[in-house]
């Protein structure tokens, strides 16, 4: 799609595909928590005092961290062995279809 119709057109593309299956979603969601009867507190205090919530914060914040260098250095590092820019990006491609 970048070579047929450019850089800025591809995004804006797959913005709009992104933006009409949201809403697509958004209106077919249902909302069960009336028919369960199940009542959810949206906000948790008593979580701010507890170190394990903490560490799983922590924990999160390092794993989508690494995983987040991984995902937009591939292509780079891919370029820094000897594969073309295309080889690259196939490589990144190809490691989000994971």
């Amino acid at each position: 799609m970048i070579r047929n119709v450019g850089l800025p057109w591809a995004f804006r593309i797959l913005a709009v595909i992104v933006f009409v299956n949201g809403v697509l979603c958004a209106l077919l969601i249902r909302d069960r928590n009336q028919a369960v009867g199940a009542v959810h507190v949206a906000f948790h205090k008593e979580l701010f005092r507890k170190l394990e919530f903490y560490l799983f914060v922590t924990w999160g914040f390092f794993s989508m961290l690494g995983y987040t260098i991984v995902v937009f250095s591939l292509s780079d590092f891919g370029h820094a062995v000897g594969l073309t820019a295309t080889q690259g990006a196939l490589l990144a491609s190809l490691f989000n279809c994971e």
